[in-house]
């Protein structure tokens, strides 16, 4: 079974939404070329992988939410610097006001 990955004209706030096909016509091509970001895996027949924008390596889609956990993790942890950044620039800025009115 081959399985492309095509977008559906239901816009979500990355752009398109993208479900699952199992089929190689001309329709699923050219959707491809004409969504946002076109994703196909390793198994999609030549024709689908040059259209699409992006190719997986692995046999699963499996690695898109491997990444996206990840991407989280990775700005939660800059959120949460930069509030205590912010934080620590506020007492310095307070600590400096305090002395000049002294």
């Amino acid at each position: 079974m081959e399985v492309v990955v095509i977008a559906t004209r239901v816009h979500t706030f990355f752009g398109k939404a993208a479900h699952l096909v199992d089929s190689t016509n001309q329709e699923v091509l050219l959707t491809l070329k004409t969504t946002d970001i076109g994703i196909t895996v390793v198994d999609a027949t030549d024709a689908a992988r040059g259209a699409s924008d992006i190719v997986l390596t692995e046999p699963e889609l499996s690695v898109i939410i491997s990444a996206t956990i990840t991407s989280r993790a990775i700005f939660q942890i800059m959120n949460n610097y930069t509030i205590y950044d912010v934080s620590v620039n506020i007492r310095i800025v307070f600590i400096f006001m305090f002395i000049a009115l002294i």
